[in-house]
Formats: C-alpha cells, sequence, structure tokens
C-alpha cells in the first residue's frame, strides 16, 4: 500500500517539480500548449540558422531576396536569435523594418512563433520537441556540400542522429546543390523510401547571394563595422569544418586553426587579406582562446 501510495504521489509531483526546476520541461511544456491552442499565422516566416547563432547561410539568402521582392511586401519575418549581443551589429540593420522581428530562442515569443508560422526555414536542425502541423511549411536548407563520413555513416551509436533524420522527414521540402549531397540525404540518413517531401536539387540559395553580392559594396559594409579591408590586396578565406566525432570536444581544433591562420599570414600576409569562418560548433570556443 504504502509503495502504491510513494508512486501517486510521485506521479503528481514529479510533473510540478520538473516544470520549475528544469528550463527543459517548461518550454516543452509551453510549446504543446502554444501548438495546441494557436492557430497558423498566413505570411509568416520564421527564420534560423544554426540554433539562432547567425543570421546567414541560405535562410539569410531567402529572408534577404523575400524582404526586397514588392510581391512579399505583407509578408511577416521573424529571426531565431540566441544572443541579442552578439548579433547586435546585424540586427540593427533592420530596425525601421516594420515586417522584420527578432526572438530569443526558446523565449515564449520564440516558441509562439514556432508554433504558428505558416513557413519554417532552417539550416540545421529545430529542437526535438518541435512537431511540424499540417499547415505548415518546413524548407531545410541545409549547409553544406558533406566531404566526411555523415549520419550513420559515422562509426558509433547512429541515436546521435535521430533529430537530424526526424527534421529532414517532417520537412516538406530539402534544398540540395548537387547529386552527392542528394544521395546523402536519402543513403546516409536512410531516407530513401520513406521521405515523402521533394528534394530540390538546384543549388543553395546563399551561392546565389554570393554572386549577387556587389564587391564594393560588401566592402563598404565591412569597413562600417571596423573591418579593415585593403582594396588593392587580393583576399583568402579560410573556412575550416570542425573535426572528429564529439562535439564537445570541438574546441581541440582551434589550436591547430590558430596554427594554420598564423603559418598563411607569415606567408602571404603581405599580398593578401585574410578571412577566417570558423564551424558553427567552434564559434564561441574561438571567442575564448
Amino acid at each position: 500500500m504504502i509503495k502504491v501510495l510513494k508512486r501517486r504521489v510521485k506521479f503528481i509531483i514529479d510533473p510540478i517539480y520538473n516544470f520549475f526546476a528544469k528550463a527543459n520541461h517548461r518550454i516543452n511544456y509551453q510549446y504543446t500548449r502554444y501548438y495546441k491552442d494557436l492557430a497558423i499565422i498566413d505570411k509568416t516566416i520564421l527564420y534560423e540558422s544554426r540554433d539562432g547563432r547567425s543570421l546567414t547561410d541560405s535562410p539569410y539568402a531567402i529572408f534577404k531576396y523575400l524582404l526586397s521582392n514588392p510581391a512579399y511586401k505583407d509578408y511577416q519575418h521573424i529571426w531565431s536569435v540566441s544572443s541579442f549581443e552578439d548579433l547586435d551589429v546585424v540586427i540593427a540593420q533592420y530596425k525601421d523594418f516594420a515586417n522584420v522581428t527578432f526572438v530569443k530562442r526558446n523565449s515564449k515569443e520564440y516558441l509562439k512563433a514556432l508554433a504558428t508560422s505558416k513557413y519554417l526555414i532552417n539550416n540545421s536542425t529545430f529542437q526535438s520537441f518541435f512537431i511540424r502541423k499540417s499547415e505548415q511549411i518546413y524548407i531545410n536548407t541545409w549547409h553544406g556540400t558533406p566531404l566526411k563520413s555523415m549520419g550513420f555513416d559515422i562509426p558509433g551509436n547512429p541515436s546521435l542522429s535521430q533529430n537530424v533524420v526526424r527534421n529532414f522527414l517532417s520537412a516538406d521540402f530539402l534544398i540540395s546543390p548537387n547529386e552527392h549531397t542528394t544521395n546523402m540525404f536519402l543513403d546516409s540518413y536512410k531516407l530513401k523510401g520513406i521521405y515523402t517531401g521533394e528534394i530540390i536539387e538546384e543549388g543553395y540559395p546563399r551561392i546565389d547571394l554570393t554572386f549577387h553580392t556587389v564587391k564594393d559594396t560588401l566592402n563598404n559594409y565591412l569597413g562600417k563595422i571596423g573591418v579593415k579591408v585593403d582594396k588593392h590586396k587580393k583576399t583568402i578565406l579560410y573556412a575550416p569544418t570542425w573535426k572528429g566525432t564529439n562535439v564537445s570536444r570541438a574546441k581541440n581544433d582551434m589550436y591547430q586553426i590558430i596554427a594554420d591562420m598564423n603559418y598563411l599570414k607569415s606567408q602571404v600576409g603581405a599580398d593578401y587579406n585574410l578571412f577566417i569562418k570558423v564551424h558553427p560548433f567552434l564559434y564561441v570556443c574561438s571567442q575564448k582562446i
């Protein structure tokens, strides 16, 4: 009898304790409530790039195109942001746009947007609590051509890929830049025969944005935010991926990357501007080193 009573008390107390003591439980509960109670808002788009750490990549390219196209002037654009402080320079560019808003990732405003936006655009994955409503259109742009093992091809525990697979299966459209990446979706993540959406193998929006960016306009913008570019030099961009199988130890790559940059600077620094773009897993580490 005592054991039964303890189980019943635990059944009542545990959800209350988890809600107040564990942030992830509160987030799950709030999202579930908004998911059930709130309706989809037409002409609303939620963008997320790499867990809200940046306004970049194909989601940003799509955003810029839609924002400048008169045919989409009635659309509301919402960006997921993990840190307003880190992105203040970029966010400031859109302070006068009434149809562009920024919400802190995992805030109530973010969870409402995730549950109500008609269009969802992500270059990675939404979190494990996310469930696409039937009325929503989810576009997953992914973020590169994989030249290493991905998904179930990585030795070890295949469950590490479970949220990626779930996001892919939830997406109405997967954007692919080439046949190799399409095969990665189908084979490395085991989507062949079960994915019911459409893989659009037409290239990345971010490449279109790169080709259509005016060099002088970009250099002027970089100058305004404190990045010095010698217009008389050519430019080298070093953009290494991260290596290994454990994200928590990704920072081990930073020392090699720093050595690489020092070497490049010593060899060609007099003739070239040197830019570095680290992988998002390494970005926070690079700020601390």
